[in-house]
């Protein structure tokens, strides 16, 4: 049984580093990313969509405003997020 392995400091950073140990061969099943030079440059490569929390709908939304990709979104100003998507904030 084929299995994923993803590290990081947050739950969100571990499902992007699951994403990569599973879609590319090079990571050999397991991806750590621990720091934010090991995450940031693969982040220009996930699409949007795959991002934990964003939807099909939300997908939609974002692609029509012309963004593709993770680092994309990180880029929106947050007030246009906290306005057009549904944001929890936690402290």
């Amino acid at each position: 049984i084929p299995i994923s392995i993803g590290i990081a400091p947050s739950k969100t950073l571990c499902k992007v580093a699951n994403y990569f140990a599973k879609k590319y061969a090079s990571f050999q099943g397991i991806c750590i990313l621990d720091r934010p030079e090991k995450w940031l440059p693969l982040l220009e490569h996930m699409p949007v969509g795959e991002l934990w929390g964003i939807g099909r709908n939300y997908g939609k939304l974002l692609k029509a405003k012309g963004v593709e990709t993770v680092q994309d979104f990180m880029g929106l100003p947050s007030g246009w997020v906290h306005a057009q998507m549904k944001v929890i904030d936690r402290k």
